[in-house]
């Protein structure tokens, strides 16, 4: 869940087998307020389960600059 008027994030919640794992990166990009563009843009390693966490990531952000995830 991402505030867009601030560019961050405010929640997030994840289901599935490493689902505790990655919550580790929303709960920095939430404490540590990092703008969702910037998020939009890390690289997120394939095949992981963190490829998720781009995928989930993907529409956020005010750049509106279409970048593929690969």
């Amino acid at each position: 869940m991402a505030d867009r008027d601030r560019g961050v994030l405010v929640g997030a919640t994840c289901v599935g087998p490493r689902g505790g794992d990655i919550l580790g990166i929303f709960e920095l990009a939430i404490k540590k307020e990092i703008a969702t563009d910037d998020l939009r843009h890390l690289m997120y390693a394939f095949p992981t389960f963190y490829r998720g966490v781009g995928e989930a990531v993907h529409n956020l952000g005010t750049d509106h600059i279409h970048t593929p995830i690969r």
